[in-house]
């Protein structure tokens, strides 16, 4: 009887620790977004069309700025309890995670929402020069509306997700205008014609500032918009061959 009780406040600790591990991992993924938005810090930047050059930073000339959050895991569920649906989640689905063979790891949509929240809650995006696309890891291409709010808390964002990605739309409540839907692939169509393209990583070989970016490009290369293309997920890599 001790033997049990003991085994099962050991397994308790074990998922304390791992869910205290995940938070300061959302914790600390929200706080490298914001910093990269509000241009108060470092980050590493592939360029894509060749070359690194420093990040972004919101007091620009630039008229466009465009996020496209990649490979990001927003994958629907039936709910356990209820109806309806859901994204799939570490720390909610193990069942069905397990029996599917899943890396819990790449099954990680609060990843997604923490950048989101980051993203849309910028200066930049409250100044009408940010545009953010999500591309799923299953090629599910969403284009959000500028002033889309996003829900506070995962359960709502991931109930809301799963209305978008059964409905392919998600309309405002007291207007006609489409907050978020799903468009087609690929990505590039979406994007102004010579725009300049860079990719965020963290094997970057150089470390650049994220201050004045933008505008620097825009004076190098003469082009209006730049696109910036971000992993949303906690494992993998990103293929930006566009």
């Amino acid at each position: 009887m001790k033997s049990g009780v003991r085994k099962r406040e050991s397994k308790d600790d074990d998922g304390q620790k791992r869910r205290k591990k995940r938070k300061e991992e959302r914790k600390q993924s929200a706080s490298m977004y914001k910093a990269i938005l509000d241009g108060n810090d470092a980050g590493h930047l592939d360029d894509t069309n060749g070359g690194s050059v420093p990040a972004i930073a919101p007091e620009t000339s630039v008229k466009k700025v465009i996020v496209v959050l990649d490979c990001a895991n927003l994958e629907v569920v039936k709910r356990q309890r209820g109806s309806g649906s859901t994204l799939l989640a570490a720390d909610e689905h193990k069942g069905i995670i397990k029996r599917s063979g899943k890396d819990p790891a790449e099954v990680r949509p609060d990843v997604a929402h923490q950048c989101l929240l980051a993203l849309l809650d910028s200066p930049l995006n409250k100044s009408g020069h940010l545009q953010v696309y999500v591309r799923t890891s299953k090629n599910v291409l969403i284009e959000l509306h500028p002033q889309l709010r996003i829900p506070r808390t995962f359960r709502r964002f991931s109930g809301l997700m799963a209305e978008l990605l059964n409905k392919f739309k998600i309309r405002a409540t007291n207007s006609q205008d489409t907050l978020m839907k799903v468009i087609r692939n690929p990505v590039t169509s979406h994007l102004p014609v010579g725009s300049a393209k860079f990719a965020f990583s963290f094997n970057s070989e150089k470390m650049v500032n994220v201050v004045d970016h933008a505008k620097e490009v825009v004076e190098t290369r003469g082009c209006e918009s730049v696109v910036y293309v971000i992993g949303a997920m906690a494992k993998g890599k990103v293929e930006a061959d566009w």
